[in-house]
């Protein structure tokens, strides 16, 4: 049997009273994962919102004891208020050892696609739109992006070209769904990984599998959305794009940024 992990992506974005309340759904919303023996969950973007407390550093450090209870590997969104002024769209990943990975903004803070194309690129941010995370099977290289970030093929290359398996991705109120579920369906291809994205419209989890056709849940519970990852699926798909053959020669999929 290939190897297998399972995925799940929470279906709701709640707004919590305080630091506990957060606390006390996450927990839950990790302790069912486990139970379904899920080792990757995202929360949909802008998750952790307060209305009466801002998200600290002490928060993540008690996501990431029980990420490490549960052994569940976790992305978040989440929002970041800057002195009163801009609010930005963020992530945080924090692993099934309770590691905080990363904590970033989104490239380009407004839901302008044009503004977004024009903005620059470093090195940097690609490196840290993939992480590597623990699973059962092994390390595995997971893909995350916020907003307009999955529109743009150059930086969609340069992450597949870091052989990441999953892709996870959100995406901002104003798009339109039918319009981006054409282009998920055949970046997945492209690239040939598991692509999950979540929106706020009524349709808001959709899935993709590394060959473009949609992914369906195997099951959906307490708010939760779970697939199956099939390896093989993702090999098998990498080995008909791979026509330089990466494994042999490196260099042909490497990318250099000059700035």
């Amino acid at each position: 049997m290939s190897p297998r992990i399972k995925v799940a992506q929470v279906a709701q974005t709640f707004t919590f009273e305080n630091a506990d309340h957060v606390l006390e759904v996450i927990k839950i919303f990790l302790r069912n994962a486990s139970d379904c023996n899920v080792e990757l969950i995202s929360f949909p973007k802008l998750f952790l919102r307060s209305q009466k407390s801002p998200i600290f550093d002490a928060i993540f450090a008690a996501i990431g004891n029980i990420a490490k209870k549960y052994k569940v590997n976790c992305v978040f969104g989440y929002s970041e208020q800057e002195n009163g002024g801009d609010t930005f769209s963020c992530q945080c990943i924090i692993s099934a050892h309770g590691e905080k990975f990363l904590r970033r903004r989104k490239l380009c803070n407004r839901q302008d696609l044009a503004e977004f194309r024009s903005t620059s690129i470093t090195a940097e941010d690609i490196e840290n739109m993939a992480v590597k995370l623990p699973f059962s099977v092994g390390i595995v290289e997971v893909g995350c992006l916020l907003g307009y970030e999955f529109l743009n093929p150059l930086l969609v290359h340069c992450i597949a070209a870091k052989n990441v398996k999953i892709v996870l991705s959100s995406f901002d109120d104003g798009t339109k769904t039918p319009v981006i579920n054409d282009i998920m369906a055949g970046t997945s291809q492209q690239i040939g990984s598991y692509v999950f994205m979540s929106t706020s419209k009524e349709d808001h989890l959709k899935a993709w599998s590394p060959h473009g056709t949609p992914l369906f849940a195997e099951s959906t519970t307490n708010y939760l959305s779970i697939y199956n990852i099939d390896f093989e699926a993702i090999a098998f798909q990498k080995n008909l794009i791979d026509i330089v053959g990466r494994d042999s020669r490196p260099s042909l999929l490497s990318v250099k940024l000059d700035y």
